[in-house]
């Protein structure tokens, strides 16, 4: 249940409908796609090594988010956002991920100060 969540609060508003469908689209894809070469690929190669070839696929999976998805811990959405524009650079490196982060702070902090005054 958690990537659904995730899903409401991940996209922009004028993007989010379009991204939950596709997001959907591909989560139901690749379920029939597993329930459906469960049966065949059993047969085929047995039982363990269909779990070790799921195995595989998951592992990998975890590793391309882990290589290439950067750490959004503390940003908004909007910084996220501009994290991903196309002046930011191709891999997000930890430079800008802190430049964007003191941004966000010092703008929020402003903000906040202006306010007290």
């Amino acid at each position: 249940s958690i990537p659904w969540v995730l899903c409401g609060e991940m996209f922009a508003l004028e993007n989010q409908g379009r991204a939950i469908a596709i997001v959907s689209a591909v989560n139901w894809t690749f379920n029939f796609l597993t329930t459906f070469s469960w049966s065949y690929l059993k047969v085929v190669m047995g039982t363990k090594y269909v779990f070790i070839m799921y195995s595989v696929g998951m592992v990998g999976g975890a590793i391309f988010v882990g290589i290439f998805l950067p750490e959004t811990k503390g940003l908004t959405l909007h910084d996220i956002t501009d994290m991903f524009s196309d002046s930011s650079p191709r891999y997000v490196t930890v430079e800008h991920r802190v430049r964007v982060t003191t941004e966000s702070y010092n703008s929020s902090y402003r903000i906040q100060a202006g306010a007290n005054r």
